[in-house]
């Protein structure tokens, strides 16, 4: 270093400045080069000191999930039965609100389709479920047989399935049962147009219809200049023709339909505001002319993509996807929503949102 400073006393001022500045310039390199990879190291955002501290706060929210399960039936089970299971509230009023709509599950299966089920609740709570098997017996076969045998034999008359009443329909010469089915299809919003529609009931097949087509009192089809109006359409499997048969504009459909494929499907019209370019008036006649499904809503799983698939719904920025799918790396499995609502991740009205989306 000694022969450095006297070499340098050997140089003009010229060449001793330029020296200086180049060294300095080697000092400052050195220390960006240490520095740079430390300023853009992302570090994961749940990460403190110690690991134990970590792996024990991940067991402490999953503590908080525990169930009291006693054996019950889904289809007669109430909010306050469920919640004093452990079920959360969320889930238990959208449970009673299923049933007291008429739903019902026929096998414990049907109950992973309701609104907020995560997968890892329904394996603890498969196992105390009753449901009465709709299973038919060899005897319950028969009858059908027979009844069906004599609905050919009956002697039949003329009857209309669109506007008869129950009793009407059976003096007509038709069984119990189809009679029910028919009134409950129109009770459903469904419709005869035309004789083929009959089809559409569950209990006449093509060899009864045969024997009733005859005495049906409906035209054979609709005319060319006949437009069929729907009183009521599922808005999560409507098609665009269907829904042009409410007076909804075009610009307005494809809005509604390619949104509705973004979320994975609607669970309420509340939802609609959120189309681009929705108009009060037509989400008014929307909410009159269509009925939803929540039951049909396509879910994420979570423990099964990856951040970028997460944060392709749209209630999911790309920075929320990121934060759950590194906490779920890190725990190894998320059991559940409310896991993810002690994460803080996600307000209170963004978790009730995106709630019915998320599977586990």
């Amino acid at each position: 270093m000694n022969n450095f400073w006297q070499n340098l006393t050997s140089f003009t001022s010229g060449e001793r400045r330029g020296a200086i500045v180049f060294l300095l310039l080697i000092i400052a390199l050195s220390t960006f080069v240490n520095y740079i990879p430390k300023m853009y190291e992302q570090e994961p955002w749940y990460v403190v000191q110690d690991s134990t501290t970590v792996s024990q706060w991940i067991q402490q929210i999953k503590n908080q999930q525990q169930l009291n399960l006693h054996r019950f039936n889904p289809n007669t089970t109430s909010v306050d039965e469920l919640t004093g299971m452990g079920i959360p509230s969320s889930l238990a009023i959208s449970w009673e609100k299923y049933i007291d709509a008429g739903g019902r599950f026929y096998s414990k299966p049907d109950l992973k389709r309701l609104y907020g089920m995560a997968d890892s609740l329904y394996i603890k709570i498969a196992p105390y479920l009753i449901i009465k098997s709709k299973r038919k017996t060899n005897s319950n076969t028969q009858s059908e047989n027979k009844e069906r045998f004599a609905q050919t034999e009956r002697l039949l008359k003329a009857f209309n399935p669109a506007t008869d009443t129950y009793n009407q329909l059976i003096k007509s010469g038709l069984s119990k049962k189809v009679a029910s089915n028919i009134i409950n299809y129109r009770k459903a919003g469904g419709q005869f147009n035309t004789k083929s529609d009959l089809q559409n009931i569950y209990a006449i097949d093509t060899s009864l219809y045969r024997k009733l087509e005859t005495h049906i009192q409906l035209p054979e089809t609709t005319t060319s200049t006949e437009i069929v109006e729907l009183d009521s359409l599922e808005l999560n499997s409507a098609s665009k023709k269907e829904l042009q048969q409410i007076k909804i504009s075009n610009y307005i459909i494809d809005g509604l339909i390619k949104y509705r494929d973004l979320l994975g499907g609607y669970y309420s019209h509340n939802q609609l505001r959120e189309v681009y370019n929705m108009k009060e008036g037509q989400l008014t006649v929307l909410k009159e002319k269509s009925w939803i499904d929540s039951l049909s809503i396509q879910k994420i799983n979570v423990n099964r993509v990856d951040a970028y698939q997460l944060s392709q719904h749209p209630y999911i920025s790309h920075k929320v996807a990121s934060k759950l799918i590194k906490y779920r790396n890190f725990a190894e499995k998320i059991d559940g929503i409310q896991e993810v609502a002690t994460l803080k991740i996600l307000s209170a009205d963004q978790l009730k949102k995106l709630s019915p989306y998320l599977s586990f």
